[in-house]
């Protein structure tokens, strides 16, 4: 009977590990690769877009605004993540703690994407819409580098 409970309990941790395995990876960028933040795609389309200096200047004062901010809540998650490890290192891992852990993290990401989509739709007020369905055709800026590869299409609405 106590070798089923040993297996149990391990089966039940090695779910969980493999549950959180993603937020011990390290913080998530956030953007698919070959997309860029908005501001940097204003600014490499601005005569595309027909952007005049002024519009590009408060795109990138928006984002220099936001940084602060998301650069807190990007410490919230590492500090939340650095404890759920602490937890998990541990030899007797305590599972509710480790569920609260797992739950702190998850609300100071969800903090961190609101911010930067907040920045994000701030940015985009400033186009028509005609600029931003324009945008979203021209897609994000190639990597430099890269002129080899065909630029990524845009992804569709969903």
């Amino acid at each position: 009977m106590r070798r089923r409970a040993s297996f149990a309990v391990g089966f039940a941790l090695g779910l969980a590990v493999a549950w959180v395995a993603p937020t011990l990876c390290g913080p998530r960028r956030g953007r698919v690769l070959g997309s860029a933040p908005i501001q940097d795609r204003l600014a490499h389309h601005a005569e595309a877009l027909q952007l005049d200096e002024q519009t590009i200047r408060e795109a990138q004062v928006i984002a220099d605004n936001a940084r602060d901010e998301l650069d807190a809540y990007r410490a919230d998650v590492r500090r939340e993540r650095s404890v759920l490890n602490r937890i998990l290192a541990a030899r007797e891992v305590d599972e509710e703690r480790m569920r609260e852990a797992v739950k702190m993290i998850s609300v100071a990401e969800a903090k961190l994407r609101a911010s930067e989509l907040e920045a994000m739709l701030k940015i985009r007020r400033l186009l028509t819409a005609e600029q931003v369905d324009k945008l979203k055709r021209l897609g994000p800026p190639g990597v430099p580098g890269r002129s080899d590869r065909p630029p990524m299409r845009p992804r569709e609405e969903q």
